[in-house]
């Protein structure tokens, strides 16, 4: 499941696909209930507008559906085995992702509101957004160095790693720590360079979605 997550950009695009040759094949009618009501088809609409609006209803069950898998597999881990607390942390990692991802929703909702585009800022749901992504994260990183890798021992011959290293030299790990923290964060790169018009969102897209995989 954890690589699912990774995988969402994937099954979001075979949503688009079904949601676009539907539209296309003339299901507008049936096709409508997969966004909210603020996500309204004019005849002017184009697919991909359509399609991949973050309103979606569909988009967005896909993108909460591997965190919240995790989420009740993690909880259910720590009531099965009494009092492991580090079930009940690895499930707050994966709670602020749905939380992350519900204040997108918010955002895309109450943005009608803040049009033309540079009354955007005015927006307090877009700082909201922000600040609950970096959390996210932020925790998701501290999870993946000290928890997954074991790194950042306190007691370790080498500072930041850990007793025992599989390679011989630690360059290695501080080379992961520091791509893991960039490929992370790439949806804040991401974002700056499309908000300032740069380069399109799709492409950015295209760039950070196998950087993720690879991640």
């Amino acid at each position: 499941m954890d690589q699912m997550q990774s995988l969402t950009p994937i099954l979001l695009d075979f949503q688009y696909s079904v949601c676009a040759y539907t539209f296309s094949s003339g299901g507008n009618g049936w096709t409508a209930w997969w966004n909210l009501p603020e996500a309204t088809v004019t005849s002017s609409a184009v697919y991909h507008n359509y399609c991949s609006s973050r309103l979606s209803i569909v988009r967005i069950l896909i993108r909460m559906f591997p965190s919240f898998i995790r989420f009740v597999q993690c909880l259910r881990r720590y009531r099965d085995l009494g009092n492991p607390r580090d079930h009940l942390s690895n499930a707050a990692k994966y709670f602020l992702s749905l939380v992350a991802i519900g204040s997108s929703t918010v955002l895309a909702v109450t943005e009608v509101h803040y049009y033309p585009d540079q009354l955007r800022y005015n927006n307090p749901m877009f700082y909201i957004w922000i600040l609950l992504s970096f959390l996210s994260t932020l925790y998701g990183y501290y999870w993946d160095v000290r928890k997954d890798w074991g790194l950042f021992e306190p007691k370790a011959e080498v500072k930041y790693l850990r007793e025992e290293l599989v390679y011989d030299s630690k360059w290695y790990y501080y080379g992961a720590m520091g791509t893991d923290l960039l490929l992370r964060f790439s949806w804040a790169i991401a974002l700056s360079i499309t908000e300032n018009r740069y380069v399109s969102a799709d492409i950015m897209l295209t760039v950070t979605a196998p950087l993720e995989i690879g991640r």
